[in-house]
């Protein structure tokens, strides 16, 4: 899968992303071994990609955050 580095504007669920994660109490490690086991297949290097880069333009949308919106149902 081709990665889009591009833009900043890309990137809806960054910032959200990290602060579910704290409130969760969950490394980055924790969270991707938990997508793993619901078939979403991402790295701990690839969701602190995600969380480095700040949303600037909510225009775009991304289907990433339909993914991360089922996130506050994982349990620990």
């Amino acid at each position: 899968m081709a990665r889009i580095i591009d833009s900043e504007n890309k990137n809806l669920i960054g910032g959200n992303l990290k602060k579910l994660r704290s409130r969760l109490k969950i490394s980055q490690q924790d969270l991707s071994t938990k997508l793993e086991l619901l078939g979403v297949y991402i790295c701990r290097g690839s969701i602190s990609r995600i969380e480095v880069v700040c949303l600037s333009d909510p225009s775009s949308f991304s289907s990433n955050a339909r993914v991360i919106s089922t996130m506050p149902s994982i349990t620990i």
